[in-house]
């Protein structure tokens, strides 16, 4: 008789569990299915990345060109612009295909450090530099640095500066693309080189380069007596 009870109250409670399971989870309830893993994604690459530091400005190199392929020459003297000044100097300008090779030496500047130094508009160097004009401008663009900024972003004469030694001393080496001492295009011939007094700073409009201490006159030669630094 007891094990007969204990079966009847083992039933009971099995039938029991089973009804409150069935009203704990609805009919219609799905068995869970687990999500699909989401699909892994790349890092980004390097060709994706911005990137906004100052760090990332792109500087133009100078623009390469071949001194085997000099076409012709032109000298520079440059004489001091006021009485009595001691400034002279030489500028020899080689043209090749790509444009200008530009060289010069320079003596009796009485002031050491940067000078402006640029082509100008006119063929004078009457009232003290005054009359050359402004720099040489056919593009009609900002001032800049022509070798490395390009005509679209500098004026055709500028040049940039010289600097000059505790002695009075200075050379230069530089490079002036897509201008020539002949032909239809950009020509300087004829034309005024400047030295400043003060250096360019690379402000607008001209470089705040103050007076105008040497000049000369580019003249080409008939039969070049130089060659290039190479």
């Amino acid at each position: 008789m007891r094990k007969y009870f204990g079966l009847m109250f083992l039933i009971v409670l099995f039938v029991f569990f089973a009804k409150l399971n069935s009203f704990a989870q609805p009919a219609d309830a799905q068995p869970a299915v687990p999500a699909e893993a989401a699909a892994p994604v790349d890092p980004p690459t390097n060709s994706t990345i911005e990137t906004t530091t100052e760090d990332s400005a792109i500087i133009q190199e100078p623009q390469e060109y071949d001194p085997g392929t000099v076409t012709g020459q032109a000298n520079a003297v440059i004489k001091g612009t006021q009485e009595g000044s001691k400034v002279e100097g030489e500028v020899v300008f080689w043209d090749t295909k790509d444009g200008l090779i530009v060289e010069g030496d320079f003596s009796g500047i009485p002031t050491p450090g940067k000078h402006g130094f640029h082509v100008h508009e006119k063929g004078s160097c009457e009232d003290e530099g005054k009359a050359a004009g402004g720099h040489y401008n056919p593009m009609g663009a900002p001032h800049g640095m022509l070798e490395k900024d390009g005509m679209q972003k500098a004026h055709g004469g500028d040049m940039g500066n010289i600097e000059v030694d505790d002695e009075g001393y200075a050379t230069y080496d530089g490079f002036l693309p897509g201008i020539h001492l002949k032909g239809e295009g950009h020509v300087v011939t004829g034309l005024a080189v400047i030295v400043h007094e003060k250096v360019d700073d690379f402000g607008q409009p001209t470089g705040n380069a103050g007076g105008r201490i040497g000049c000369g006159i580019i003249q080409v030669v008939e039969e070049p007596t130089e060659e290039p630094n190479e």
